[in-house]
């Protein structure tokens, strides 16, 4: 009984109510776009791409009406005539009395001049008014539109002005959001998204995907602009994972919160320059950094990189006047490796816990120029599962505070980096300095202690992704 009960449920309930737009679906933006467009095509479909054009496909108005079957639309032959290369793009209904929402068309019918929808556009007779094709002018609206496994593209035809900041918080699992700059996956260039001169208190970008699969943001520039309390990536509630691969956050300004907050986030090249504000450059809260970098004035308070994670070669410099502001703030279970700490106001890596922090490892990496200490256990003796080992220390207030130098570690007695006012941190062969580093790294003769990029600076802001040569400590 309780199988036949479900059934007749089953079978009350219109088929396009558990349809949604393709998970082959690619959204576009382009400057001269604009969001009432269609915005989309599917790949795959066996219609024309539309969605790449500015110029819409069609535009319909008030004649065109939702049929007794509400997938379908009636399309008035005095608005547009229907043609089978309709299929696949995407239909953006922004008025009238049916749904306001993109539908993507599956089919048509050019006999009676309409289109099959993915889901209902409303109940019989409603009016609609709205654009096929066509590219958006923003990731505004479609950041928090496109479903799962879509893809986003954002051309780097000028610079997108963001006045109250692209908040995704609704259906990203799986969605890549990507620059380019001829042809979708190019990646020739990165598009920036700027906040706009006397705007204050905006989050460039905010995730909160809470699905399983990763959102990514694939080659961006984020511009806070010098603007106050600005942020370049926030982290709204979800837990969904997020991927930040090639951004750079420049010029962000607030007093607490971080340039970029990471959250069960993994970063690659994620570098972050000219933060004016006494926010950490990075927040992690169980996130990854690879390849990523913190580049601040020296007049500027903050931690560079605060909390807990795993850090492979990063660079974290220039905090030389702030004395309460450490490079790397470390506040839980942490896995640094060939990372570079390089001019701090305090402490170069500090274990800020209240309780132990334990495990935390810290190898293969270079504290160098502290007014604090190198290496410091800020909460206390006591703690039992820390490892500072195959570490280069030098040109420090004091070198280890609550805490037994490594076996391994080397002391330096010279600057061991190339020329870091010029964010260079590859090892020279100066003796005492980069050439007591190299040979002598974790796990054998052969690997040399710390990072080094290779004039990273340089790469900032308008380095192509992947651009550019770094020299990871010498590990070839």
């Amino acid at each position: 009984m309780k199988k036949i009960i479900l059934l007749l449920i089953l079978a009350t309930i219109s088929g396009d109510a558990f349809a949604a737009i393709s998970a082959n679906a690619v959204w576009d933006v382009q400057q001269a776009g604009s969001n009432n467009n269609g915005c989309f095509f599917v790949t795959g479909a066996s219609g024309t791409d539309g969605s790449k054009s500015t110029t819409p496909l069609a535009t319909i108005t008030t004649l065109s009406l939702v049929n007794a079957t509400t997938t379908i639309l009636n399309v008035s032959l005095t608005d547009y005539t229907v043609a089978a290369t309709d299929v696949g793009n995407g239909f953006h209904n922004t008025g009238g009395t049916a749904n306001v929402d993109w539908f993507e068309i599956v089919s048509v019918d050019t006999g009676t001049n309409s289109w099959t929808v993915d889901k209902s556009l409303g109940t019989v007779g409603e009016t609609a008014t709205g654009i096929l094709g066509g590219t958006c002018g923003s990731l505004a609206t479609i950041i928090n539109t496109a479903r799962a496994n879509n893809k986003i593209y954002v051309k780097c035809d000028a610079t997108y002005s963001v006045t109250t900041g692209y908040n995704g918080n609704a259906y990203q699992d799986a969605v890549l959001i990507q620059g380019y700059q001829t042809t979708q996956g190019d990646q020739a260039c990165h598009p920036t998204l700027q906040i706009p001169a006397a705007t204050s208190g905006v989050s460039i970008l905010t995730f909160a995907n809470s699905g399983s699969n990763a959102i990514v943001l694939d080659g961006f520039i984020l511009d806070c602009n010098n603007q106050a309390t600005s942020v370049g990536i926030a982290v709204g509630a979800g837990t969904g994972t997020k991927i930040y691969r090639d951004i750079t956050v420049t010029d962000c300004d607030h007093t607490t919160v971080a340039a970029v907050a990471l959250s069960n986030a993994i970063a690659v090249n994620l570098h972050i320059t000219g933060k004016v504000g006494a926010g950490p450059g990075i927040a992690s809260t169980a996130s990854t950094c690879q390849d990523c970098a913190v580049y601040d004035p020296s007049s500027t308070t903050g931690h560079g990189w605060s909390g807990y994670g795993t850090c492979i070669r990063c660079v974290i410099e220039g905090h030389a006047s702030a004395t309460t502001s450490d490079l790397f703030n470390i506040t839980g279970q942490t896995h640094i490796d060939g990372a570079t700490a390089w001019n701090a106001g305090r402490d170069s890596f500090r274990l800020a816990c209240t309780a132990n922090c334990d495990p935390v490892v810290i190898t293969n990496s270079v504290a160098y120029t502290s007014v604090g200490v190198c290496f410091n256990v800020s909460g206390g003796a006591g703690q039992q599962y820390i490892l500072a080992d195959y570490n280069g220390v030098g040109d420090c207030g004091a070198g280890y505070t609550n805490l037994t130098a490594g076996a391994n570690n080397v002391t330096l007695t010279a600057t061991p980096f190339t020329s870091s006012g010029t964010n260079d941190f590859s090892l020279n062969n100066t003796a005492g300095g980069g050439a007591a580093l190299k040979n002598a790294g974790y796990p054998g003769v052969t690997s040399a202690i710390g990072t080094g990029y290779q004039s990273i600076g340089a790469l900032q802001p308008a380095q192509a992704a992947g651009g550019g040569q770094r020299v990871y400590g010498g590990i070839q």
